[in-house]
């Protein structure tokens, strides 16, 4: 059999990231996005630096929302996470999402440490809602703690433990205390915080 030439490994790549955008396509259809009003999807869209993103989802007022990364199926998608940054960077967004047609990843590069896997990409309401939440949220450090629930030192310490990692982009964290502490005092204290705060951290 004669070896086969580069232009046919680069066109079965071409064909391959295709058929991954093929797939992002459905994606968001499914979710609602209107693919064809020229305002909610801009597609191959051309940033400062002359770099193409893959895909731009903006609001129903064509302000841009979110950035994202459509790679080819044998690519982890997590591997393009610089990429897509410098792309939210130039664009001046928070949200980003990270795809190759099997596996949709989702970051908010600004607040979070890491992009996180979802089931899918979001629809344009839910990222409109996301988006006007971030103006609400404020430092969890600032919010006072209620002594009534977590009067104790240690309890405390544990509260503004547990809020700075949360500054810091963490989303998931383990608590363990010595049993008769008061364990579930700080933690319930810790989501009241998170609710008045605007922030949610994902529970294990």
């Amino acid at each position: 059999m004669a070896p086969r030439s580069p232009r046919f490994y680069e066109e079965r790549m071409n064909t391959n990231e295709t058929f991954s955008r093929v797939k992002m396509d459905a994606q968001l259809k499914d979710v609602g996005w209107n693919l064809t009003d020229d305002v909610s999807v801009r597609y191959e869209y051309l940033l400062p630096d002359n770099t193409k993103a893959d895909y731009v989802l903006c609001n129903r007022h064509g302000h841009s929302l979110a950035v994202v990364e459509a790679k080819r199926a044998s690519i982890n998608p997590v591997e393009a996470e610089d990429q897509a940054k410098g792309y939210a960077e130039q664009l001046g967004i928070p949200y980003i999402f990270l795809a190759n047609g099997e596996e949709v990843w989702f970051w908010e590069w600004e607040k979070e440490a890491h992009p996180h896997k979802v089931k899918t990409v979001f629809s344009q309401e839910d990222l409109e809602r996301r988006s006007a939440s971030r103006t609400l949220k404020v430092d969890p450090l600032t919010i006072e703690i209620d002594a009534k629930i977590a009067g104790r030192d240690y309890q405390k310490e544990c509260i503004n433990t547990l809020c700075q990692e949360m500054g810091y982009g963490r989303r998931k964290m383990l608590v363990e205390m010595a049993t008769g502490t008061g364990s579930m005092r700080p933690l319930s204290e810790q989501k009241s915080g998170e609710i008045r705060s605007g922030y949610f951290v994902t529970s294990p």
